[in-house]
């Protein structure tokens, strides 16, 4: 349905904005789906938007309840080298994902 929304959204010419594909890469995020929140995620740099640290949170999390740990701390590596600081909520994502992952 958020993706249905968000197809309708720009065929009507309303330009999706950082929230706006931050949000559906949530959603993805929520229920596991990776490679839909990657997709949304290059569409959003594709579109010319820098990704803010909300943005690699949800694609942290994405990775954390798919059980990738690896990815996850790729993404955030990525997120600092792109100079775009970690906040409290990246690092509980960290920890949480390699909780997740047996890895104390």
């Amino acid at each position: 349905m958020a993706l249905k929304l968000f197809h309708e959204m720009r065929s009507r010419k309303c330009k999706p904005n950082i929230c706006t594909y931050t949000a559906l890469v949530n959603a993805f995020a929520r229920d596991g789906l990776c490679e839909k929140a990657e997709e949304i995620f290059e569409q959003l740099q594709k579109a010319g938007h820098e990704p803010d640290v909300y943005t690699y949170n949800a694609l942290m999390e994405a990775y954390s309840r798919a059980g990738s740990p690896c990815a996850a701390a790729e993404i955030f590596s990525l997120m600092q080298h792109m100079v775009c600081e970690p906040d409290r909520a990246s690092y509980n994502i960290m920890v949480d994902t390699y909780g997740r992952a047996g890895l104390h």
